[in-house]
């Protein structure tokens, strides 16, 4: 089901119609400009920013496909340090990723 989700306080996961979800986290120890921040002397804090996040996807068949609509060029399936033109780079390509999803019989 298309739609989004919070998750926790310092990101967000969005689903688009052919079943590709992505993830975009930017709290603190995320692989973003907030990685250093300490989050247990944070706790109360209600809005996390950021400059870049890190972002990771799958698809309907919860496969990882992070590479497949990155510029990364290593093997982790976090994209980290992403910033915003790259994530919307990311949307776009996960939009159009070609739905595959195993029938169930």
């Amino acid at each position: 089901m298309a739609g989004f989700k919070v998750t926790g306080k310092g990101g967000f996961h969005i689903t688009f119609g052919n079943g590709v979800t992505v993830s975009v986290q930017f709290h603190p120890g995320t692989h973003t400009d907030n990685y250093d921040e300490i989050l247990t002397s944070n706790e109360d804090r209600r809005y996390w920013a950021s400059k870049t996040a890190e972002v990771m996807a799958w698809d309907a068949n919860h496969k990882t496909i992070t590479k497949e609509l990155t510029d990364d060029e290593d093997d982790d399936p976090v994209a980290d340090y992403q910033a915003p033109d790259q994530v919307l780079a990311i949307f776009n390509r996960a939009r159009n990723y070609p739905s595959r999803t195993v029938e169930v019989r």
